[in-house]
């Protein structure tokens, strides 16, 4: 087996004659909840759009089985890969307004690798991109260059990706997310204080932790969802379609709950961003928090269903036809997010090592004081998710 490793991102909106949204939505849900289920950290974050992407790069450079497993993880519409080409060439590709989203794409290709001309002009077309050669057998320099790719496109945030690499590697398909957006309602960080949050300590129980928390009094959506045993709130980013949303069990003791049953919660249970329905007065308590994660997430891949990707049973034939052939090796994402009384910064990057509310008179209070899921999305895709089980780590 040849090493071939791949990381990526895409942003991708839709429009007609594109992919449904909806499906984007379900795959975005279970392979949320799928890697929240997998993590034993009490801090989990990950890019599910970076996920979905780098799988659809693969997916178009698979056949037989492998191809069809990751079809049936991505939910891809149409009865063939062209088909399912076609659809993605039709996709929107405008990047949302007045929040800073900054995607980038690169295939790093060994010097002494064959990968097929169709499928390095397929992914330049359909997700822009970029081929580079390098020496993967000169750990040193090519970790420096990788590197240093993924600081520039996440500005520093995520650096130290990789520690080395190896002569089998024959290419790496690399993406990175950055995401900076400010509130439409800034919390006076003045009114920050702390407050007790419950947290799950080393002997298993839920005690009280005091962690530095924002308040604000303001109008914001929000629903009950029985499915979850939880409510939600969508807090807006300033002069856009993209916001947080937070999922607040109604136990302390909840989150478990909460993930379980996190395939029964759609985007469809909060009313299009912009509309004042379901939008409360509200007494938002929420804790400031930052902390970077990374995972393997190949254990959560399989777990939902792509299992010949990993195997020497993986067909990747489009991508190039070496022999020996050519399999994943590893998945892996690392991301970080920082939010404070002016916004949320979050930057992620993914490596796959592939071998040879209307106003209330009394205000809402909508308290942020035990482990929670949260999402920042629009109504497209789901940029990062992720669960905070103690703001102080």
């Amino acid at each position: 087996m040849v090493k071939l490793c791949i990381t990526y991102s895409l942003l991708v909106f839709l429009v007609l004659a594109a992919i449904p949204h909806v499906i984007l939505e379900t795959v975005s849900t279970s392979l949320i909840q799928g890697v929240l289920r997998n993590s034993k950290k009490s801090n989990t974050l990950f890019s599910p759009v970076l996920l979905q992407d780098g799988l659809t790069q693969l997916y178009f450079g698979a056949e037989g089985n492998t191809a069809a497993e990751l079809k049936s993880l991505l939910q891809l519409p149409g009865s063939s890969k062209s088909e399912a080409i076609d659809l993605y060439a039709h996709t929107n590709r405008e990047l949302p307004q007045n929040v800073e989203i900054n995607m980038a794409n690169r295939l790093f290709v060994a010097e002494k690798a064959q990968i097929l001309e169709e499928y390095q002009e397929q992914i330049k077309s359909l997700f822009d991109n970029t081929v580079g050669r390098v020496n993967f057998g000169n750990s040193a320099e090519t970790v420096d260059i990788i590197n240093t790719w993924f600081a520039e496109h996440t500005r520093q945030k995520i650096t130290n990706m990789i520690d080395k690499t190896s002569d089998d590697t024959i290419a790496m398909l690399l993406s990175a997310i950055y995401f900076n957006g400010r509130w439409k309602h800034p919390f006076d960080k003045s009114s920050t204080k702390k407050a007790k949050f419950y947290s799950l300590n080393d002997e298993g129980e839920y005690k009280s932790i005091f962690v530095d928390t924002m308040l604000i009094n303001a109008d914001f959506r929000s629903n009950p969802i029985q499915e979850l045993d939880a409510e939600i709130i969508d807090i807006p980013y300033a002069n856009s379609n993209v916001s947080m949303v937070i999922l607040l069990p109604n136990q302390k003791d909840g989150i478990d709950k909460l993930v379980s049953n996190l395939h029964k919660f759609h985007a469809h249970q909060l009313t299009p961003h912009g509309s004042r329905h379901n939008e409360y007065k509200t007494l938002l308590q929420l804790p400031k928090f930052k902390f970077e994660f990374k995972m393997e997430l190949i254990p959560v891949l399989k777990e939902l269903g792509v299992i010949d990707l990993f195997s020497k049973a993986a067909n990747l034939e489009k991508i190039t036809n070496n022999n020996p052939p050519i399999k994943v090796e590893k998945v892996i994402q690392k991301a970080m997010i920082e939010v404070d009384e002016i916004g949320s910064t979050a930057a992620a990057a993914q490596v796959l090592e592939i071998v040879f509310l209307s106003g209330t008179l009394n205000p809402r209070r909508f308290i942020v004081d035990r482990p929670f899921v949260f999402l920042i999305r629009d109504f497209e895709r789901v940029y990062f998710a992720g669960r905070v089980g103690n703001p102080n780590q």
